[in-house]
Protein backbone atom coordinates (compact mmCIF):
# COMPACT_ATOMS: atom_id res chain seq x y z
CA UNK A 1 0.00 0.00 0.00
CA UNK A 2 1.69 3.55 -0.89
CA UNK A 3 1.55 5.97 2.28
CA UNK A 4 -0.44 9.08 1.80
CA UNK A 5 2.21 10.43 4.15
CA UNK A 6 4.42 11.01 1.21
CA UNK A 7 1.98 13.70 0.06
CA UNK A 8 1.39 15.37 3.21
CA UNK A 9 5.34 15.52 4.12
CA UNK A 10 5.84 17.53 0.37
CA UNK A 11 3.11 19.72 1.41
CA UNK A 12 4.35 20.47 4.71
CA UNK A 13 8.05 20.85 3.26
CA UNK A 14 6.16 23.16 0.41
CA UNK A 15 8.28 20.75 -2.10
CA UNK A 16 5.23 20.09 -4.91
CA UNK A 17 5.94 18.79 -7.91
CA UNK A 18 2.96 21.83 -9.26
CA UNK A 19 2.37 25.07 -7.12
CA UNK A 20 -0.30 27.07 -8.54
CA UNK A 21 -1.46 30.61 -6.69
CA UNK A 22 -4.66 32.33 -7.44
CA UNK A 23 -3.25 35.78 -7.15
CA UNK A 24 -1.60 37.94 -9.43
CA UNK A 25 1.81 37.66 -8.11
CA UNK A 26 2.18 33.68 -7.28
CA UNK A 27 3.51 33.42 -3.55
CA UNK A 28 5.93 30.67 -4.00
CA UNK A 29 7.46 29.27 -0.49
CA UNK A 30 10.85 30.68 0.19
CA UNK A 31 12.59 28.06 2.21
CA UNK A 32 15.65 28.96 4.09
CA UNK A 33 16.70 26.01 5.67
CA UNK A 34 15.50 22.45 5.51
CA UNK A 35 15.75 20.53 8.51
CA UNK A 36 13.03 18.20 10.25
CA UNK A 37 10.83 21.17 9.14
CA UNK A 38 11.06 23.98 6.74
CA UNK A 39 11.14 27.37 7.38
CA UNK A 40 9.82 30.00 5.42
CA UNK A 41 12.74 33.07 5.44
CA UNK A 42 9.44 35.48 6.62
CA UNK A 43 9.24 34.14 9.57
CA UNK A 44 12.26 35.96 10.80
CA UNK A 45 10.64 39.29 9.85
CA UNK A 46 9.55 39.54 13.77
CA UNK A 47 10.78 38.94 16.64
CA UNK A 48 8.55 36.36 17.79
CA UNK A 49 5.71 34.66 15.99
CA UNK A 50 3.07 32.55 17.69
CA UNK A 51 1.57 30.04 14.99
CA UNK A 52 -2.28 28.65 16.81
CA UNK A 53 -3.62 25.71 14.44
CA UNK A 54 -7.04 25.11 15.58
CA UNK A 55 -9.26 22.54 16.22
CA UNK A 56 -13.18 23.30 16.92
CA UNK A 57 -14.65 21.27 19.90
CA UNK A 58 -17.39 23.14 21.52
CA UNK A 59 -19.04 26.30 19.46
CA UNK A 60 -21.02 27.47 21.49
CA UNK A 61 -19.01 27.54 24.13
CA UNK A 62 -16.34 29.02 21.60
CA UNK A 63 -13.87 26.48 22.72
CA UNK A 64 -10.82 24.97 21.17
CA UNK A 65 -8.10 22.57 21.54
CA UNK A 66 -5.04 24.15 19.76
CA UNK A 67 -1.82 23.05 18.56
CA UNK A 68 0.97 26.19 18.95
CA UNK A 69 4.44 26.76 17.22
CA UNK A 70 6.97 29.59 18.05
CA UNK A 71 9.40 31.68 16.55
CA UNK A 72 12.17 33.07 18.54
CA UNK A 73 15.02 35.61 16.10
CA UNK A 74 18.35 35.98 17.72
CA UNK A 75 21.26 33.98 18.38
CA UNK A 76 20.47 32.58 21.87
CA UNK A 77 16.83 33.25 22.17
CA UNK A 78 15.82 31.08 25.04
CA UNK A 79 11.94 32.06 25.23
CA UNK A 80 9.01 31.17 26.66
CA UNK A 81 5.24 31.22 26.26
CA UNK A 82 2.10 31.80 28.52
CA UNK A 83 -1.02 31.79 26.89
CA UNK A 84 -3.99 33.33 29.59
CA UNK A 85 -2.47 31.96 32.70
CA UNK A 86 -0.74 28.34 31.24
CA UNK A 87 2.94 28.05 30.32
CA UNK A 88 3.17 26.42 27.24
CA UNK A 89 5.66 23.19 26.93
CA UNK A 90 6.62 22.38 23.91
CA UNK A 91 8.47 19.22 22.74
CA UNK A 92 10.86 20.53 20.39
CA UNK A 93 13.18 23.33 20.17
CA UNK A 94 15.00 23.19 16.80
CA UNK A 95 18.08 25.84 15.92
CA UNK A 96 18.47 27.89 12.87
CA UNK A 97 20.88 30.32 11.28
CA UNK A 98 18.39 33.03 12.35
CA UNK A 99 16.70 31.58 15.26
CA UNK A 100 14.93 29.00 16.93
CA UNK A 101 11.18 26.90 16.44
CA UNK A 102 9.52 25.46 19.49
CA UNK A 103 6.89 22.91 18.47
CA UNK A 104 4.61 21.40 19.57
CA UNK A 105 3.16 23.13 22.24
CA UNK A 106 -0.58 22.55 23.13
CA UNK A 107 -4.12 23.67 25.02
CA UNK A 108 -6.66 22.73 25.41
CA UNK A 109 -10.11 23.55 25.89
CA UNK A 110 -9.03 27.34 25.03
CA UNK A 111 -11.89 29.66 25.20
CA UNK A 112 -11.55 31.66 21.84
CA UNK A 113 -14.73 33.75 22.88
CA UNK A 114 -12.84 36.31 24.38
CA UNK A 115 -9.36 38.18 23.80
CA UNK A 116 -6.46 35.87 24.71
CA UNK A 117 -3.86 36.84 26.85
CA UNK A 118 -0.31 35.88 25.80
CA UNK A 119 3.30 36.66 27.34
CA UNK A 120 6.57 35.88 25.43
CA UNK A 121 9.73 36.26 27.52
CA UNK A 122 12.84 36.25 25.62
CA UNK A 123 16.55 37.72 26.30
CA UNK A 124 15.35 39.72 28.73
CA UNK A 125 12.32 41.53 26.61
CA UNK A 126 8.42 40.53 27.25
CA UNK A 127 6.02 40.92 25.13
CA UNK A 128 2.20 40.78 26.26
CA UNK A 129 -1.14 41.44 24.85
CA UNK A 130 -4.74 40.37 24.03
CA UNK A 131 -5.71 38.74 20.81
CA UNK A 132 -8.64 39.57 19.60
CA UNK A 133 -11.40 38.07 18.39
CA UNK A 134 -11.20 39.47 14.96
CA UNK A 135 -8.04 37.25 14.59
CA UNK A 136 -8.86 33.83 14.88
CA UNK A 137 -10.42 31.69 11.85
CA UNK A 138 -13.99 30.32 12.54
CA UNK A 139 -14.77 26.59 11.94
CA UNK A 140 -14.51 25.44 8.42
CA UNK A 141 -17.97 23.24 8.21
CA UNK A 142 -18.34 21.22 4.77
CA UNK A 143 -21.68 19.83 4.79
CA UNK A 144 -20.64 16.89 2.33
CA UNK A 145 -17.43 16.01 1.29
CA UNK A 146 -18.13 15.08 -2.75
CA UNK A 147 -16.94 11.57 -3.40
CA UNK A 148 -13.40 11.37 -5.10
CA UNK A 149 -13.65 10.28 -9.08
CA UNK A 150 -10.35 10.59 -10.90
CA UNK A 151 -12.25 11.04 -14.57
CA UNK A 152 -14.52 14.03 -13.10
CA UNK A 153 -13.06 17.88 -11.07
CA UNK A 154 -13.62 17.71 -7.81
CA UNK A 155 -15.49 20.54 -6.15
CA UNK A 156 -16.46 21.10 -2.41
CA UNK A 157 -18.56 23.87 -0.63
CA UNK A 158 -18.10 25.05 2.95
CA UNK A 159 -19.64 27.69 5.29
CA UNK A 160 -17.52 29.80 7.96
CA UNK A 161 -19.54 31.66 10.43
CA UNK A 162 -17.09 35.24 9.65
CA UNK A 163 -15.14 35.40 6.64
CA UNK A 164 -11.22 34.82 7.76
CA UNK A 165 -8.59 36.95 5.76
CA UNK A 166 -8.51 34.80 3.26
CA UNK A 167 -8.38 30.55 2.48
CA UNK A 168 -5.66 28.59 1.37
CA UNK A 169 -6.88 25.50 -0.54
CA UNK A 170 -4.19 22.71 -0.61
CA UNK A 171 -4.75 19.57 -2.73
CA UNK A 172 -2.68 16.62 -3.61
CA UNK A 173 -3.15 13.43 -5.64
CA UNK A 174 -0.67 10.49 -5.75
CA UNK A 175 -0.75 7.81 -8.79
CA UNK A 176 1.84 6.38 -11.08
CA UNK A 177 4.48 6.79 -8.12
CA UNK A 178 3.88 10.40 -8.89
CA UNK A 179 2.90 13.25 -6.30
CA UNK A 180 1.15 16.16 -7.84
CA UNK A 181 0.21 19.26 -5.23
CA UNK A 182 -1.48 22.00 -5.85
CA UNK A 183 -1.83 25.42 -3.58
CA UNK A 184 -3.99 28.17 -4.17
CA UNK A 185 -5.31 31.18 -2.07
CA UNK A 186 -8.70 32.21 -2.94
CA UNK A 187 -10.42 35.28 -0.84
CA UNK A 188 -12.52 34.65 2.58
CA UNK A 189 -15.32 35.55 1.26
CA UNK A 190 -14.99 32.59 -1.39
CA UNK A 191 -16.72 29.58 0.09
CA UNK A 192 -16.61 26.65 -2.88
CA UNK A 193 -13.72 25.70 -4.95
CA UNK A 194 -13.39 23.67 -8.43
CA UNK A 195 -9.94 21.82 -8.80
CA UNK A 196 -9.84 20.74 -12.03
CA UNK A 197 -9.27 16.98 -13.04
CA UNK A 198 -6.36 17.88 -15.44
CA UNK A 199 -4.02 18.35 -12.43
CA UNK A 200 -4.39 14.70 -11.90
CA UNK A 201 -4.86 13.41 -15.37
CA UNK A 202 -1.42 12.60 -16.10
CA UNK A 203 -0.78 10.08 -13.37
CA UNK A 204 -4.11 7.97 -13.39
CA UNK A 205 -5.09 5.81 -12.09
CA UNK A 206 -5.19 7.66 -8.76
CA UNK A 207 -4.21 5.78 -6.00
CA UNK A 208 -5.06 8.51 -3.35
CA UNK A 209 -6.20 12.09 -3.23
CA UNK A 210 -6.55 15.03 -0.31
CA UNK A 211 -8.10 18.47 -0.42
CA UNK A 212 -7.72 20.74 2.56
CA UNK A 213 -9.40 24.54 2.81
CA UNK A 214 -7.87 26.46 5.51
CA UNK A 215 -9.04 30.02 6.97
CA UNK A 216 -6.36 31.93 7.78
CA UNK A 217 -6.27 34.49 10.46
CA UNK A 218 -3.35 37.23 11.88
CA UNK A 219 -2.55 40.24 13.91
CA UNK A 220 0.14 42.42 14.14
CA UNK A 221 1.16 43.10 17.58
CA UNK A 222 4.01 45.00 19.70
CA UNK A 223 4.68 47.27 17.23
CA UNK A 224 4.60 44.87 15.05
CA UNK A 225 7.19 42.74 16.78
CA UNK A 226 5.02 40.14 17.26
CA UNK A 227 2.16 38.54 14.90
CA UNK A 228 0.04 35.92 15.97
CA UNK A 229 -1.41 33.78 13.32
CA UNK A 230 -4.35 31.67 13.20
CA UNK A 231 -5.27 28.60 10.80
CA UNK A 232 -8.93 26.73 11.30
CA UNK A 233 -9.26 23.90 8.75
CA UNK A 234 -11.20 20.64 7.42
CA UNK A 235 -9.42 18.07 5.25
CA UNK A 236 -10.68 15.29 2.94
CA UNK A 237 -8.42 11.90 2.30
CA UNK A 238 -9.66 9.41 -0.13
CA UNK A 239 -7.98 6.12 -0.47
CA UNK A 240 -8.59 3.07 -3.06
CA UNK A 241 -7.08 1.11 0.15
CA UNK A 242 -9.50 2.51 2.45
CA UNK A 243 -12.59 4.56 3.12
CA UNK A 244 -12.91 8.04 2.56
CA UNK A 245 -12.26 10.22 5.66
CA UNK A 246 -12.90 13.51 6.77
CA UNK A 247 -11.17 14.48 10.54
CA UNK A 248 -8.64 17.38 11.55
CA UNK A 249 -4.80 16.63 11.50
CA UNK A 250 -1.99 18.27 12.89
CA UNK A 251 -0.06 20.39 10.11
CA UNK A 252 2.83 22.77 10.05
CA UNK A 253 1.51 25.61 9.97
CA UNK A 254 4.85 27.84 8.59
CA UNK A 255 3.86 26.43 5.09
CA UNK A 256 1.55 29.26 4.56
CA UNK A 257 3.97 32.04 6.26
CA UNK A 258 4.86 33.58 3.24
CA UNK A 259 1.31 33.69 1.67
CA UNK A 260 0.54 35.87 5.02
CA UNK A 261 3.59 38.20 4.69
CA UNK A 262 2.61 38.82 1.04
CA UNK A 263 -1.00 39.42 2.55
CA UNK A 264 -0.01 41.59 4.65
CA UNK A 265 2.36 43.63 2.33
CA UNK A 266 -0.69 44.44 -0.57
Amino acid sequence: MKKFSIILLLTVLGLSALLISSCSKPTVPNFEELGEIGVPASVWEYEHTVWFDINYVDMDKGSANVNIWMSAKGENPNATLKIVNKNIVFDTVLSYTHGKIYYGGDYELLNMDQPVAYEIVSGGKTYTGNITLDTWPQMVNVPTWPEFHQDTNYSPSWTISADPKFHIIEAGAYGAETVMTVIRQIPGTEKTFTLDQTHWSKIKPIEEFSFGINAVGYEMMNKNKVLITGISHNYYYWSQYELKTSHQTQRNPLRFMDQIQADMDK
